[in-house]
């Protein structure tokens, strides 16, 4: 197992002037490449659902330790905001609906432009579903006493949709940017409200994750089930069936799907 740049730290590698997302990390003050083995915490031998291993530790399930170990604390109202025309990021939004859970939020509430997700966002823990439009900002403000969310989690990555993260936010609350967006996607903000809301937003590189501390925690929340791994992926397919999987996550009919080359 290889470490990846400290948690909660989506920048370079001090000690190797290693940039985040390339093919090195630091472990132990030595330099690892990808399948290195290292030493780790041990794990308890338990029976594990079935496919969990395959499923577990994707970089679209890392959401869940962002949201659990650094971002939404007990008692915390979190929103989620997802735009079902981007491929793959329904993923990254039902994780982070799933996170909230074990991380104690009071209160989840999941924006989604299509209402035909707010079933399954609401049997993976949200509290309160919402339609997206004009005045969704206003929407989160009225579920939440007019005071806002705590911890808003943009799912998508587009310059609206992180101003509307930003928007629905308390004063002094945080953001954090789960989706990946492109470099043509420029946020504005005045140096006003910067001063006056004294919001934080973060990044997120692969959920901010630490292997040796997260992965333990996030088996054993899937072998209890607080964690519905399965829920994560659409349907499943052998090799040929990989083009319709494509098209079908393109066009945002499925989330995920499992390709397994041996069925």
């Amino acid at each position: 197992m290889v470490r990846w740049p400290s948690p909660g730290t989506c920048g370079p590698d001090r000690s190797t002037s290693t940039a985040a997302g390339s093919t090195r990390w630091r472990r132990s003050g030595a330099t690892s490449s990808p399948g290195t083995a290292a030493s780790g915490p041990p794990l308890r031998a338990r029976r594990r659902p079935q496919h969990a291993a395959t499923r577990l530790g994707r970089r679209r399930d890392r959401p869940v330790p962002r949201v659990v170990h650094r971002g939404v604390r007990p008692g915390d109202r979190a929103a989620r905001r997802r735009h079902p025309a981007r491929a793959g990021r329904p993923v990254f939004s039902q994780a982070a609906v799933q996170g909230a859970r074990p991380a104690g939020a009071g209160s989840i509430i999941a924006v989604d432009r299509e209402a035909g997700t707010f079933d399954l966002a609401r049997s993976l823990g949200a509290i309160e579903t919402l339609e997206a439009g004009p005045d969704v900002r206003k929407r989160v403000r009225a579920l939440t006493g007019g005071r806002g969310a705590d911890h808003a989690l943009d799912c998508v990555g587009l310059a609206a949709t992180i101003r509307d993260a930003y928007g629905m936010t308390r004063r002094g609350g945080r953001v954090t940017i789960v989706g990946i967006g492109g470099k043509d996607q420029k946020v504005e903000f005045s140096a006003l409200e910067l001063f006056h809301f004294a919001r934080t937003i973060t990044g997120c590189v692969a959920g901010s994750l630490d292997p040796d501390r997260d992965l333990p925690r996030l088996y054993e929340h899937a072998v209890d089930g607080t964690v519905d791994l399965a829920s994560l992926i659409s349907r499943e397919t052998d090799l040929h069936g990989i083009d319709a999987a494509f098209d079908d996550m393109a066009a945002g009919r499925v989330a995920r799907v499992l390709v397994r080359p041996d069925a």
